[in-house]
């Protein structure tokens, strides 16, 4: 009878073993769950800098509704009134003709067009101010922006609405994306990673074969001839999920620096999530990722090669 009593040691030992004598193979299967993963972190990472932008971006879009120059103070207070009983307006500003130029001047002078500036200073040289007077509008949500837009354009005071939702409009759809891509990469790269490790697992099996049959021959159960493996595709797994968190930590604390000066000069106000906010889910699920693939892969390997 088998009377060998197993340690948790001993199967990380044995899985260990295997791993260091079938290192090229292992090596494939590791690099393969790195890749998997690494690619799973970045466009995480992505989705994760476009999300916060969007949410900072929806904060700051204000539809704007320019008054026709007819319209005298006391009609402007009581059109602010109508739009502040709308359904999802949150606020509403009056800007001045006077103030709305000077906004617009700000804007350029950002933007460092040093034409605009110019002729805008040519204008307002002469005594005229092409900016109308306005109402800023804040809503509660985004998405309500075209309707309330629709509801202020049907009163033939205002003669323009506009906002900023084009911007957010295409980070939204851009996030869509990304997540779609990023899903079936890892899905393929996870196939790829599993049949791997099942292959690592099968010349595994393969080598100890002669071992495997003695120990069966004297009462080894089949757990314990199935739990090493089973440990050396978890490992091959976590080793290649550490090795990915490790990257692109590297990676992102590297570029980030040279990614907010970039993006800040075409988008104000750009941030990015902190690298420890990130770690938070890319660390526990990059290691539960990986290890589940590890042991997929052990056991289809382990039923189709090991008859036990």
């Amino acid at each position: 009878m088998f009377l060998k009593i197993v340690t948790i040691k001993d199967l990380i030992k044995d899985g260990a073993k295997n791993i260091f004598t079938n290192r090229l193979v292992s090596f494939v299967a590791i690099t393969t769950v790195f890749i998997s993963l690494t690619l799973f972190g970045l466009f995480y990472s992505a989705v994760s800098v476009i999300n916060e932008n969007v949410k900072n971006l929806e904060e700051q879009v204000e539809i704007i509704a320019f008054l026709n120059s007819d319209v005298d103070y006391t009609r402007m207070v009581e059109l602010k009134e109508e739009i502040e009983k709308l359904p999802n307006v949150e606020s509403v500003n009056y800007i001045s003709s006077d103030e709305g130029l000077n906004d617009y001047k700000d804007s350029f002078k950002h933007d460092n067009d040093h034409e605009m500036q110019r002729i805008l200073n040519e204008v307002v040289a002469e005594g005229e101010n092409p900016i109308p007077a306005s109402l800023a509008i804040k809503t509660s949500s985004i998405s309500a922006n075209e309707e309330i837009k629709e509801q202020i354009l049907s009163n033939k005071e205002f003669y323009k609405v506009t906002d900023g939702n084009i911007v957010t409009e295409f980070l939204s759809k851009l996030n869509k994306y990304t997540k779609i891509i990023g899903s079936i990469l890892l899905i393929i790269l996870a196939v790829a990673s599993t049949l791997l490790i099942s292959n690592a697992i099968k010349v595994a099996v393969f080598v100890r074969k002669k071992e495997i049959s003695i120990i069966k021959y004297i009462g080894a159960t089949n757990n314990y001839v199935r739990l090493p493996f089973i440990i050396e595709g978890l490992l091959i797994g976590t080793i290649g999920a550490l090795l990915s968190v490790g990257v692109i930590s590297l990676v992102y604390s590297s570029l980030s620096p040279s990614i907010i000066s970039t993006a800040s000069t075409l988008m104000n106000g750009f941030t990015l999530p902190a690298l420890g906010n990130l770690l938070v889910f890319l660390i526990p699920s990059s290691i539960i990722i990986g290890a589940g693939i590890g042991i997929v892969g052990s056991l289809v390997s382990l039923r189709k090669y090991l008859k036990v």
